[in-house]
């Protein structure tokens, strides 16, 4: 990782590519192994993956999937494909102009090279709001359980959490078009400067994985976006109150030391 920070202006710059393996989950419940330590830093054993029943340290935790641990790896025979992703995060603004010709059936313009289509709407129309998420106003319509949003359904029977219920949530695209599905403008993503708590943003488009069926299940190639609530930590001082960002990524932590008025970050 690598970027710059403005300590007095809560301005700032980070990029960091990684690539991202995708795998088959264990089961719908259980998308990774997991680590039975019941806090982080504990001790326990894995379950699942390359080295199930293995001893292991919590690493990180979720609200629906467990414990995690870098001590347990998914089965290697599991991966279905690996993802390039070009993270260049700001506090300012990125974007992604329209431009490359679409793949797909009915051509016209995307906003990725590769791309097959602007979007999974009925009627080709995405609409984008003020919170710069784009929704299918047309349809469709997907049916989701309301807590555990990762199943499907189409009876409440379906989604087995105490209080789960299953309910109707109209798709998200990713792209504004005008009423004709023609892009008529940028995707685009727009940060928040702070001296303690930046959010950071990035847009940028995905390639192709190595395995088809990943590639049409998630629509790539095609445009991605992340918005990054980050915690800025001077001298190993933290604020003590992180920010949250709804069901987003939780914040990252980023240490830096004083005093100079802007400073390099590297990890």
């Amino acid at each position: 990782m690598t970027g710059t920070l403005s300590p007095e202006g809560g301005t700032g710059e980070s990029t960091f590519p990684i690539t991202a393996a995708i795998f088959t989950g264990i089961s719908v419940e259980k998308a990774c192994p997991t680590c039975s330590g019941a806090t982080l830093e504990s001790t326990g054993t894995c379950s699942g993956g390359a080295r199930d029943g293995m001893p292991c340290t919590v690493h990180g935790t979720t609200l629906r999937f467990g414990n995690m641990s870098f001590d347990c790896p998914a089965s290697p025979s599991a991966n279905i494909g690996n993802l390039p992703v070009p993270y260049d995060l700001t506090t300012g603004t990125r974007s992604i102009e329209a431009g490359p010709t679409c793949t797909g059936a009915g051509a016209g313009t995307c906003w990725c090279q590769g791309q097959a289509q602007r979007n999974a709407c009925n009627d080709g129309v995405c609409t984008v709001g003020a919170d710069q998420e784009g929704i299918c106003n047309g349809g469709p319509v997907d049916q989701i359980c309301a807590i555990e949003t990762f199943r499907s359904c189409t009876t409440n029977s379906d989604c087995p959490a105490s209080g789960d219920s299953c309910s109707m949530k109209t798709r998200e695209c990713f792209g504004p078009t005008d009423a004709s599905g023609m892009p008529n403008g940028a995707i685009t993503r727009t940060g928040t400067p702070s001296q303690a708590t930046p959010l950071q943003v990035g847009a940028f488009c995905l390639g192709a994985t190595s395995s088809p069926a990943v590639n049409m299940a998630g629509g790539f190639p095609g445009p991605g976006a992340i918005r990054l609530p980050t915690i800025v930590c001077i001298a190993e001082h933290c604020p003590s109150s992180p920010p949250t960002s709804g069901s987003g990524p939780r914040a990252s932590q980023l240490h830096v030391s004083p005093p100079l008025p802007s400073v390099g970050v590297g990890g």
